[in-house]
């Protein structure tokens, strides 16, 4: 019986993650890349981590359906809970933290719809 684990890497590309098909995955212990459908997934796979890298803000849709394809069609265990973060995604939860009395950072909500300009003019020469 061999002992020890595979370890995968997969970045999430412009891939359309609906059925959940990952492409190009990375096979560390292999050292090569392959697909994994879902159902190769749920053989190969026991835990993921999920980590989002950078801004979100143009990834949020595409991380989204990711998070969500992952919590309906994966068996395993995912490490942080995909509701959660997706939860997370959206900084507009300060507010209801704000108004439920606990402390939060100062917190403005602005619509995506918001210009450069419009942030700059209002915050130019605020110290923070």
């Amino acid at each position: 019986m061999e002992l020890g684990f595979d370890c995968y890497r997969y970045v999430l590309e412009d891939d359309d993650v609906d059925p959940l098909h990952l492409r190009g995955v990375f096979s560390v212990s292999a050292g090569s890349r392959l697909d994994l459908p879902a159902d190769q997934l749920n053989a190969r796979v026991e835990l993921v981590v999920v980590r989002v890298l950078g801004s979100v803000e143009a990834k949020v849709a595409r991380i989204s359906r990711y998070l969500l394809q992952l919590q309906e069609k994966f068996t395993g265990r995912v490490l942080n809970d995909p509701t959660t973060m997706r939860y997370g995604m959206r900084k507009d939860y300060l507010l209801e933290f704000a108004a439920a009395g606990y402390p939060t950072p100062p917190t403005t909500y602005f619509p995506n719809t918001v210009g450069f300009e419009e942030l700059a003019s209002r915050y130019r020469g605020v110290a923070y």
